[in-house]
């Protein structure tokens, strides 16, 4: 693709351009600001169409976002999205992770030793091949962990600390499981049904498996991408939007946003399966995003 999307283009330029000052007084204590901050910024600096003007920005909002993670990280080495909070929250943690090899594997700033404590943070938590803790690795059984354990695998395959046998048994869990988030998707409230779990679950956790199914053998990609189409499609509103949790004020734009992100993921499979390239990371070289 070789124009900026529309979009893009209008928000990229808020995004970097807001001054040190600004970015302290208003998202100083929003890790999740931050953390997709990063994914977005690293996504954009590999576009080829964006310019020198906004590269070298982009470098400068990426050396001031991970001066922000810094602030914020607990001891562990992880993130949490409570302030009261003082240890890592795995799935917070391991989306951290990825964003910062993201935006290194991009080429732009990395702050290496950050990297390796979010990964040591997030292994801390696994309780066995393919099920993870909410902070560390306690009673929880894989119910409660099929919505953050495939994000957690993939997180420290990427930070070269996984186990891809594992990986593959946290997507089983998450398919054998995934019908308790269907059970809970756009309730009130929080850590409710089987589970224990939030409805704002569902779009995350559908989302991170997908990323992390092209890490799998080939022959079970097309398997469980066939599965996420038909889920994808029974979920997807009239209008075209996404929703999960009545939580948020904009729920609809949240939800549609990760709904986009997730259907990417699946175009993804369907563009790499017909070109018989062999799977590579998707933060490489993609088709027209």
């Amino acid at each position: 693709m070789d124009t900026v999307p529309a979009a893009v283009k209008a928000i990229l330029p808020y995004i970097c351009l807001s001054d040190k000052k600004d970015m302290e007084e208003k998202t100083s204590k929003d890790v999740w600001g931050p953390i997709w901050r990063l994914e977005f910024l690293a996504q954009c600096y590999r576009h080829p169409a964006i310019g020198e003007t906004l590269r070298k920005a982009i470098v400068k909002r990426v050396e001031q976002t991970l001066e922000e993670l810094r602030k914020l990280v607990r001891q562990d080495g992880g993130w949490a999205y409570y302030e009261f909070v003082q240890s890592g929250i795995t799935f917070v943690t391991a989306t951290a992770l990825v964003a910062m090899i993201d935006a290194k594997e991009a080429g732009l700033p990395a702050d290496d030793e950050m990297i390796r404590r979010a990964a040591d943070s997030v292994a801390h938590a696994r309780q066995s091949p393919g099920l993870y803790g909410y902070h560390y690795a306690g009673a929880e059984d894989e119910i409660g962990c099929a919505g953050r354990s495939s994000l957690c695998e993939y997180a420290l395959i990427r930070a070269g600390k996984g186990d891809k046998e594992a990986l593959a048994k946290s997507v089983e869990n998450f398919f054998k499981h995934r019908h308790l988030l269907e059970a809970i998707k756009d309730q009130e409230g929080t850590h409710i049904g089987q589970g224990m779990t939030a409805p704002y679950y569902y779009l995350f956790g559908h989302y991170w498996t997908s990323r992390a199914i092209h890490l799998l053998p080939k022959e079970k990609q097309a398997e469980y991408f066939k599965k996420m189409r038909e889920i994808l499609c029974r979920n997807m509103k009239p209008n075209g939007e996404f929703t999960d949790t009545p939580l948020t004020k904009d729920n609809e734009v949240y939800g549609t946003a990760f709904g986009a992100l997730w259907a990417y993921q699946i175009a993804l499979d369907e563009w790499r399966m017909k070109s018989d390239e062999k799977p590579k990371d998707e933060a490489e070289s993609t088709p027209d995003k």
